[in-house]
C-alpha cells in the first residue's frame, strides 16, 4: 500500500485489478485497505471481474465510483456490428444468403462479445473465406476449421491456463461434445465426478447452466469451446471421439440409427475411418428414407471423403466392405438429383462411369446423366450420354432400356423445337418394342406420350388424342396411378384446344378422382389448375 501511495504522490496513477471473482478474503481486506488509503490522492482503481452470480465488493468509503456492466450484445446488434463493419447497407434481410450465415455463425461463435467478434470478421477476411470484389463480399469457404487468431489465442488461452489440469481436461471433454452437455454424460465420460469441475468452470465462466436444475451446460462463449478442443492433443483428441462414440452406441439402443450420423462424426474424429463410413452410410439412408434429402446429401459426401481417406491409407478393401464406391456414388448421385444440385450431380456421375461397373449399372448411370444434363439444359451433353447408353442398349439387347433411351432423346428434341424428330424418335422406340407393349407398357406408354405431345404442338389433333389414349390404356394396365394422371391431363389439354370442353372436364375429373386417391397434392393442384382455367373458357 505504502508503495502505491508514494507513486500516486508523484504522479497520477492508475491501478487496474483483474479477476477479483478469484479474490480470497485477505486479498479482499487488502483492497479495502488500499481504498481508505488513496481518498484524495490523484489515484484512479479500474477493478475487473467476471461475476456469474452477485458477489460482495469492498466498500468503496466515499470514493467517487463508477460501475459499467458489459453484458453481451443481442444476436441483431452483433448482426448489425458485422454488417457496419463490411459496410454493408440496408437490413440483415436484404443481405446475400451467404453473407447472413456467415454473419450468424461469427456471431454465434463470438457469443455477444464484440471483440471476439470484431477478431473472427478479420481472420475469415485474412483466411481468403470472406473476399471482397469491388463493394461486392462473397463468402467462399465454410467456419468448420477455423483457427482463433492469435489476439484471441492469447486473451482465451490466458484464461484457460490457470485452469487446474483436471478442470482443463474436463474443459477438452466437453468442448468434443460439440453441443450441450449433462453432467452424467460428462461423469460417464471423465471416468469421474464431473460436478465439482462443472461447478467451477461455470464459476470461471467458461461454462452456463441451460435448465433450472443446473444438470445441462453449455459454453458460454463459442471461441472458448474452440480453444479448449484445439488444446486437445491429437492422440487425446481421438481417444475422446472414440469414448464418445462407443457412449453413444451403448446408450441409444433401438435409436441407433437416428444417432448414427453423430457416431459418424466422432468416429471419423477418432481416425476410425471403417467405422466411420458404416456409420455414415447408414446415417445417409435414414436420412434419405426420412425425406431429408440435404442431410443425405451431406452424409453421403462425408462417406465419399471417408472412403477416399480409408482407400488412400491402404485400407480399400476395408472401405469396399463398408460399402462399395460405385453404391455410394450412385447412392449420392440420386440424393443430388432429388435435392435439384444438377451440377454436382454430373460431376458425380462422371466419376461413378469412370468406375468398373457391370452393364446394367453403367446404363443407368448413363440415363441419369442424360437426364441432369437436360435439366441443366446441356441437350448436346445429354444425347451424347444417352446415345452411348443407346450403344450399350443394343449390345446388350435390352428392348425395354433402347426404348426408353430413344423417348428419353425425344423429348430433349421436344424441347429443342425439333417436333418431326421427336416423333420419329418416339416410333422407333415403338419399333424396338416390337408391338410387345403389353410386355413393357411404361416405356411404351412413355413413346406414345412424347409423339402425343409433338403432335398437339403441330395443331394435329386427333394424332395427338389417338396417342395419348394409348399412353392412358397401358398406364391403367400397369396400375402406373401417376402416369394415368399424367396422360388424364394430356388428353384433357388436347381436347380444350380442341374446342372439345365437355370431353375435356370429364377427363380432368377423372384426373382429379386419382390425385385425390393417391393423396398427391401436386398432382392435385395441377388438376384444380386445369378446371379452373376451363371454366373460363
Amino acid at each position: 500500500t505504502a508503495v502505491i501511495l508514494a507513486a500516486a504522490r508523484r504522479y497520477p496513477l492508475v491501478l487496474a485489478l483483474e479477476d477479483l471473482q478469484r479474490a480470497d478474503a485477505p486479498s479482499l481486506s487488502w483492497i479495502h485497505e488500499l481504498l481508505s488509503a488513496v481518498s484524495g490522492e490523484a489515484a484512479q482503481l479500474v477493478i475487473v471481474l467476471t461475476a456469474t452470480e452477485p458477489i460482495a465488493l469492498p466498500a468503496a468509503n466515499g470514493l467517487e465510483t463508477t460501475a459499467i456492466l458489459l453484458r453481451p450484445i443481442a444476436p441483431e446488434a452483433a448482426t448489425a456490428l458485422f454488417g457496419s463493419r463490411l459496410g454493408l447497407a440496408g437490413p440483415a434481410d436484404s443481405w446475400p444468403s451467404a453473407l447472413r450465415g456467415l454473419g450468424s455463425e461469427l456471431a454465434r461463435k463470438a457469443g455477444g462479445n464484440p471483440f471476439f467478434l470484431t477478431e473472427l470478421l478479420r481472420t475469415v477476411i485474412s483466411n481468403g473465406t470472406l473476399t471482397r470484389d469491388g463493394d461486392q463480399w462473397a463468402v467462399g469457404g465454410s467456419l468448420a476449421s477455423l483457427e482463433l487468431p492469435p489476439t484471441l489465442k492469447g486473451s482465451v488461452a490466458a484464461k484457460l491456463d490457470r485452469l487446474v489440469p483436471a478442470a482443463r481436461r474436463l474443459l477438452g471433454i466437453a468442448a468434443a461434445l460439440d453441443g450441450p452437455f449433462d453432467l452424467a454424460t460428462l461423469t460417464i465420460l471423465a471416468q469421474g465426478d464431473a460436478e465439482p469441475g462443472v461447478r467451477l468452470l461455470a464459476a470461471e465462466g467458461l461454462l452456463d447452466a441451460i435448465d433450472p436444475a443446473g444438470t445441462r451446460f453449455t459454453f458460454v462463449q463459442e471461441v472458448f469451446r474452440d480453444a479448449a478442443y484445439q488444446g486437445l492433443l491429437t492422440t487425446e483428441r481421438a481417444s475422446i471421439h472414440a469414448r464418445i462414440a462407443a457412449y453413444i452406441q451403448s446408450s441409444f439402443g433401438e435409436l441407433q440409427e437416428e444417432y448414427s450420423g453423430t457416431i459418424a462424426d466422432h468416429l471419423t474424429k477418432a481416425r476410425d475411418f471403417g467405422k466411420a463410413l458404416r456409420f455414415a452410410y447408414r446415417a445417409a439412408l435414414f436420412a434419405g428414407e426420412g425425406g431429408a434429402a440435404r442431410e443425405a446429401v451431406r452424409r453421403y459426401r462425408q462417406c465419399l471423403e471417408v472412403h477416399e481417406r480409408l482407400t488412400a491409407g491402404g485400407g480399400a478393401a476395408e472401405a469396399d466392405a463398408a460399402v462399395r464406391l460405385p453404391v455410394l456414388l450412385a447412392s449420392l448421385v440420386e440424393a443430388e438429383e432429388r435435392l435439384g444440385n444438377y451440377q454436382d450431380a454430373i460431376v458425380h456421375s462422371n466419376q461413378l462411369l469412370a468406375q468398373d461397373l457391370d452393364e446394367e449399372t453403367r446404363m443407368a448411370a448413363l440415363r441419369r446423366l442424360g437426364s441432369l444434363q437436360e435439366q441443366r439444359g446441356n441437350f448436346d451433353d445429354a444425347l451424347t450420354a444417352l446415345r452411348q447408353g443407346l450403344e450399350l442398349g443394343g449390345k446388350r439387347g435390352s428392348t425395354s432400356d433402347q426404348a426408353a433411351l430413344l423417348s428419353q432423346m425425344g423429348t430433349i428434341e421436344l424441347r429443342r423445337g425439333e417436333l418431326d424428330e421427336a416423333i420419329r424418335l418416339g416410333e422407333s422406340a415403338l419399333n424396338v418394342l416390337g408391338g410387345q407393349t403389353e410386355r413393357y407398357p411404361e416405356p411404351a406408354a412413355y413413346a406414345h406420350s412424347l409423339i402425343g405431345i409433338a403432335f398437339y404442338r403441330m395443331g394435329d389433333w386427333e394424332r395427338s388424342i389417338d396417342h395419348h389414349r394409348k399412353a392412358l390404356v397401358l398406364r391403367e394396365e400397369a396400375r402406373d396411378a401417376f402416369g394415368m394422371m399424367r396422360s388424364l391431363n394430356n388428353l384433357g389439354n388436347t381436347y380444350v384446344d380442341y374446342g372439345r370442353f365437355d370431353q375435356a372436364e370429364k377427363l380432368y375429373r377423372q384426373a382429379l378422382g386419382v390425385a385425390r386417391k393417391e393423396n398427391a397434392p401436386p398432382a392435385l393442384a395441377q388438376v384444380l389448375n386445369n378446371l379452373g382455367h376451363l371454366q373460363m373458357l
